[in-house]
Order: C-alpha cells, then sequence, then structure tokens
C-alpha cells in the first residue's frame, strides 16, 4: 500500500506545471552557468600557465639576488566551476618579496565576457536558489490541497497509518527533484568528462557525490519546511505566502542583507589608525638610513651612466665599470639597508595583524548572522568541498608566508643580502669605465646624448651573457598544501550538523503535527 501511494504522490508531483517549468528552468539556467563557470576556469588556468612560464622564465633570467622575487600563481580549483567561493574572489597571484610578508592575493584581469554578465552568481548560488524555489512550490500544498478539494479525510480514513501517508508525500517530493537535480548533475559531468581542460580523478568523484548528497538534504529542507506550513495553515494561498517569505528570508534576505549591511559599516578609523603607524615605521626606516648615509658618505662620484640614486633589481646593469670604492661602498650601504627593510616587513606585518585580526572577528559576525540562513549553511559546505573556501584561502596565505620564510634562509645562505650580488652582476676586479676620474667631466652624458648613448650601450651590451646569469637551480619552489577531503568535510562540520539536525527536528515535528492532523469540514 506504501509503494501505492508513493507512486500516486510521484506521478500527481512530477505531471504538475510548477514542476516541469522549473524543471526546465533549471536544468537551462544551470547548463549556461556550468559552461559559464568552465570558460571563467579556462581563462584563468590560461592566465596562470602564462605566469607560471613567466616566472620560471624570470628566474632563468636573473642577473642579481635583487630580482629574485619570484612570481607565484594561484591554480585555479576544477571546483570552481560548480563553486567561485572566496578563491576565487579574493585574487590569484602574488610576487614574493623579502621586504613584504604576504596578506592578501592580487587580481588578475578577466575578459571572460560570460563571468562579467553573471552578476557574480554561480552555479552553486543558481542551484541554492531555483531548485530551493521548486522544493517549495511542490510541497506548499501537500496537505493543504486535498484537503481543500475534500479528499484528504478519505486518505486518513483508510487504514494506512498517519506516518506513512505523511512520509510517502514527503520521500514524493524528494524524488521529484532528485529527478531535476540528477539531470543537473548529469549535464555537468558531460560537459567536464568532454573538456580537455578538465581531468577527472577519483578525489573529483568522492567530492562531487558528497556535493550532490549535501544538495539533497538542503533540497529536502524546503520540501518539510513547504509541507510543515501546508500542515499548519491547511490553506494553499496561506502556504504559500508564508512558504514564499521563508524562501526569500533564507535565500536572498539574509545571505545578501548581512554583506550588504557588512559593507555598509565603515572601517576607516581602523585604516587610518594602520596607515598612520605604517607611515611612523617608513619614517623611522628613512631616518635610520639618513644617519647610516651621514656616517657612510659616499667615496666620490661613481662615473657610471646613471644615477648613483639606482634600483638596484630594474637598473643593476649601470654598475657596470664603476669604482671599486663605490663598489665596496654599495656593498655596505644594502647590506644595512635590506637588514633595515626586512626588519620594517616584519614589523609592518605586525601591524597589520590588527587589521586581518579585525577583518577577522567581523567575518566571524556575519558567519553567526549567515548561518540563520540554510542556503549559507549549503554554500560554506559546498565551499569546503570545492576546495574554494576561506580556509583554503588562509591555508594558501600561510604556505606563501612559508614559502618567503624558506626564499630568506635560501638568499642568506648565499649570502645574496650581504655581497655585491645583490646589486651588480660585474665580476670582481673588472676594469673601471673611467679611465682617470680627476679629468672626467660627469655632466658630458647629460652634454652630448651621443656619447651618453654610447655609455649606455658600452655597460648595457652584455647583460645577458651566461656569465653574467646566477645559477638558482636549486631555488626553492613554492609548495601549495592539498587540503583533503577529510580536512574539508572537517571545516564544514558544524554547518553539516546544523543541516541535517534542521531537517530532523522538522522531520519530527511534521510527524507529530500530522499525527494529530485533523480535516476541517
Amino acid at each position: 500500500m506504501f509503494k501505492t501511494l508513493l507512486y500516486k504522490e510521484i506521478k500527481n508531483t512530477i505531471i504538475t506545471f510548477q514542476f516541469q517549468f522549473i524543471t526546465i528552468l533549471s536544468v537551462l539556467i544551470c547548463s549556461a552557468y556550468i559552461y559559464i563557470g568552465l570558460k571563467e576556469y579556462e581563462t584563468r588556468l590560461e592566465n596562470y600557465n602564462i605566469l607560471k612560464l613567466k616566472s620560471k622564465e624570470e628566474v632563468d633570467n636573473i642577473n642579481v639576488f635583487s630580482q629574485l622575487q619570484p612570481l607565484v600563481a594561484s591554480q585555479p580549483k576544477v571546483f570552481s566551476i560548480i563553486c567561485n567561493g572566496t578563491m576565487g574572489a579574493k585574487g590569484s597571484y602574488l610576487r614574493i618579496s623579502p621586504f613584504s610578508v604576504p596578506s592578501k592575493l592580487n587580481n588578475e584581469i578577466t575578459y571572460n565576457p560570460y563571468i562579467n554578465s553573471g552578476f557574480q552568481f554561480d552555479f552553486n548560488k543558481v542551484v541554492a536558489v531555483l531548485l530551493s524555489l521548486l522544493a517549495i512550490l511542490i510541497s506548499f500544498n501537500m496537505t493543504s490541497e486535498e484537503q481543500e478539494k475534500g479528499t484528504l479525510k478519505l486518505t486518513l480514513s483508510s487504514f494506512v497509518p498517519k506516518r506513512k501517508i505523511i512520509m510517502a508525500k514527503l520521500l514524493a517530493c524528494q524524488i521529484a527533484i532528485s529527478i531535476t537535480l540528477l539531470a543537473i548533475f548529469f549535464i555537468l559531468f558531460l560537459i567536464l568528462l568532454f573538456s580537455p581542460s578538465v581531468s577527472l580523478n577519483i578525489d573529483f568523484f568522492f567530492r562531487i557525490v558528497l556535493i550532490f548528497l549535501f544538495y539533497q538534504v538542503y533540497l529536502f529542507t524546503f520540501i518539510l519546511i513547504g509541507g510543515l506550513f501546508s500542515i499548519l495553515t491547511k490553506r494553499s494561498s496561506t502556504s504559500l505566502i508564508i512558504n514564499l517569505f521563508v524562501w526569500l528570508l533564507f535565500t536572498i534576505v539574509i545571505p545578501y542583507g548581512v554583506i550588504f549591511i557588512s559593507e555598509s559599516v565603515s572601517g576607516n578609523e581602523k585604516m587610518d589608525g594602520y596607515n598612520t603607524q605604517i607611515m611612523a615605521l617608513e619614517n623611522d626606516a628613512n631616518r635610520k638610513l639618513n644617519e647610516w648615509n651621514k656616517t657612510h658618505p659616499k667615496p666620490g662620484p661613481a662615473y657610471t651612466f646613471g644615477y648613483v640614486e639606482f634600483n638596484e633589481r630594474d637598473n643593476y646593469f649601470i654598475t657596470r665599470g664603476v669604482r671599486q670604492e663605490f663598489f665596496d661602498w654599495c656593498e655596505t650601504y644594502f647590506t644595512y639597508r635590506n637588514s633595515l627593510m626586512i626588519d620594517k616587513a616584519e614589523k609592518e606585518y605586525e601591524i597589520e595583524k590588527n587589521i586581518l585580526l579585525y577583518k577577522e572577528n567581523r567575518r566571524k559576525l556575519n558567519e553567526r548572522l549567515l548561518s540563520l540562513s540554510v542556503t549559507n549553511q549549503l554554500s560554506v559546505i559546498v565551499e569546503n568541498l570545492c576546495n574554494t573556501s576561506f580556509f583554503d584561502y588562509e591555508s594558501y596565505i600561510n604556505d606563501l608566508k612559508i614559502y618567503r620564510t624558506t626564499l630568506l634562509s635560501y638568499i642568506e645562505s648565499k649570502k645574496g643580502f650581504s655581497s655585491r650580488r645583490w646589486f651588480t652582476d660585474d665580476q670582481t676586479g673588472q676594469d673601471a669605465w673611467v679611465k682617470d676620474p680627476e679629468k672626467f667631466d660627469p655632466n658630458i652624458l647629460a652634454n652630448d646624448r651621443n656619447i651618453g648613448y654610447k655609455a649606455y650601450l658600452a655597460i648595457n651590451v652584455q647583460k645577458d651573457l651566461p656569465e653574467r646569469k646566477l645559477n638558482l637551480k636549486d631555488v626553492p619552489v613554492f609548495q601549495n598544501s592539498k587540503i583533503s577531503i577529510s580536512k574539508s568535510f572537517k571545516n564544514s562540520l558544524f554547518e553539516s550538523n546544523f543541516l541535517i539536525l534542521f531537517n530532523a527536528l522538522l522531520f519530527f515535528l511534521i510527524l507529530v503535527l500530522f499525527n494529530k492532523y485533523y480535516v476541517i469540514s
């Protein structure tokens, strides 16, 4: 009898206009967003490969240690096709510098027209909004429709227990919506299977199955909500209004309202204090550098093409052919300055921690408010399973900090901060460009462009010679720690348990209420 009742309920559900219309709409829109997500992933993957190749070329063509600032690109996650998450919004690359502690990523420029027209939605958000609406529309009149038609009294008077009747109705709605979800995931699987940019493995299948199961739990929540108000109101129109209000509250009002309020709250006073402290550090470093310059005067003119105050990273070649006394002074200068700048970077990060702590507290407050929405609970779970969550972003930043520390140790082991190879690729004992400093007119380069240009060519012509390149075959390579499925699941354990327990509570409540249900004559 239960199977017969279940079959009847499934048939009655899938033949309804709202089910067929929302199913077709959901499949079409989700397919479009799968395509959008795939194109965005391919764009980011292409940018990642370009940045990775650029970084390798830079390291292979480094003349001085001041140039060793590796470009680290974040490899896009395959699951960003499903859920862009925090990782997709925070940035994609960073140049590791000895004089700056990593705290955030830089954003790449994307020219993908699809994602720009998508209003920052992704596959996960579309499923969460559209299919939850479908769950409401097929369950809001679960009992009230029969109540209004007068057939519920006949159903309740049969020998079938009430709990089996309501379980058949709930299960029928879940099976019906599973058909829609399976169709969407089948399309997702086909698109990813035939995409040359996506490689599928065991980890992918485990994660996709878990995502599918949690979508089922999430959608069952809205089915239970629809059934609950159908029992409580006993009128389809009233039930529909209340259910749509709850749906709007969970899917739109709370998630986007909390974000809007959070962004509206000004943190300018924190940033003003931060900028003041950073400026004080900058002034203190400049003061110490000026004091050092007073006690360590430059040994006369450098006699080189360019200025004495040069950028050692970009204009290292202008030191070629300068006098040995100036080389010695530069070694001492950069040894002191590098130590000062590294210490300054650490102090800046300690100050920045206060801003990061402030942002973290705001994020936790937002999480507490957003936890009122089951839609946000689902987003947290899916983001973690897709490796695009805030925890994945924090883990990546931590890996960058570790890499910077490793890079500092490497440069120190090569005496990169304290030797002439920090600022010049000239060999020791090389002849000076100006043979007779006393008779040399330092203004000749500015007054005679031809002589100046010849001087430039003379010092720049050998910059690509192999003997001028640094041997960096043993330079540390950035390693991004992988987060396992168990760790991903653990990061969203609260949300997972909340969603399951919330469903259990609603289910128990429906059983109790329907068991006491009476038909209005």
